[in-house]
């Protein structure tokens, strides 16, 4: 019974529009320009939409698309088999929805999977070790049972990812305090080390986790706070706000001192532009009347 409970908990990753479909008892498929597809080798491998030229592509020269880069042989193509993929995950789930007693048969892989986390390792300034959360995510319907922590248990595992000096996470706006709560800052000036990151990343907030001098892991100890760790992190957050209010002060003093000195240097030169156009108006005066002087 409980197996069956667990399998029927299922999200897969099938076309959206199929299921919209099945919900409504059609059964016709609609094909759209970015459908998976074979190629015309017939290879079983994801085909993107192709981009319209643009309207004023024939006005502007620098609107000119230029001929895109041929892939490499060598480059792996990790989408080959999503056609045979999501035609077997589509009959499973045909299956398991006309059955009243699910079997195993009728469960692939896109129904274990609950959560995933995606990294990189990047080197910032070629002296910085830093781990590149891109992505994690669990499904909805299994959260708030400590699967993200799981994850990002093991992504801050130097065991596992290796040494690092800091891991980065370019958080969505509504996830900010979920990486808050586990040792995550979203501190502007700290996170400005790593603004190279930012580059194809939109709405979203620059987070990172700096690991302690001992080595250990903050997600391993956190629990329930006491009184003291509050009070702890209510100081932590004072100090941080004072600090980042000084800093500002003093950027915008240094800003507005910048400012200033800019405009005493165009003063000053156009003063020495004025004196020196005197002088030379004076020496020719000086010459002038030297000459009907010497005239008489």
């Amino acid at each position: 019974m409980f197996e069956n409970l667990k399998l029927r908990l299922l999200d897969t990753i099938i076309d959206m529009e199929e299921h919209k479909l099945s919900k409504s008892g059609k059964t016709e498929k609609k094909e759209t320009e970015s459908e998976v597809k074979e190629d015309e080798e017939g290879k079983d491998k994801y085909e993107e939409e192709e981009s319209t030229p643009s309207k004023f592509a024939g006005v502007y020269s620098d609107t000119e698309s230029e001929e895109e880069e041929e892939e490499d042989d060598d480059e792996e193509d990790f989408s080959l088999g999503i056609n045979s993929f999501i035609k077997a995950a589509s009959q499973r789930r045909k299956q398991r929805k006309s059955k009243d007693k699910i079997e195993e048969t009728d469960c692939g892989v896109e129904n274990r999977i609950l959560g995933c986390a995606t990294y990189e390792k990047k080197y910032i300034k070629h002296k910085e070790r830093v781990v590149h959360l891109t992505l994690v995510t669990v499904r909805k319907r299994f959260r708030k049972y400590g699967l993200g922590k799981y994850l990002l248990q093991q992504i801050i595992d130097p065991a596992i990812v290796g040494q690092y000096d800091a891991v980065v996470v370019h958080a969505d706006n509504a996830a900010v305090d979920f990486f808050q709560k586990y040792g995550f800052s979203d501190d502007i000036v700290l996170n400005s080390r790593w603004s190279d990151l930012a580059e194809q990343f939109t709405n979203c907030t620059l987070m990172c986790y700096l690991p302690g001098f001992s080595g250990h892991s903050l997600l391993k100890t956190i629990k329930i706070p006491d009184f003291e760790v509050f009070e702890l992190e209510q100081e932590f957050n004072k100090w941080k706000s004072k600090t980042t209010e000084v800093y500002q002060n003093q950027v915008s003093i240094v800003m507005r001192m910048k400012h200033e000195i800019i405009q005493l240097k165009a003063l000053l030169k156009a003063l020495v532009d004025r004196q020196q156009k005197l002088i030379e108006t004076l020496l020719r005066d000086n010459d002038r009347v030297k000459k009907e002087r010497a005239i008489i």
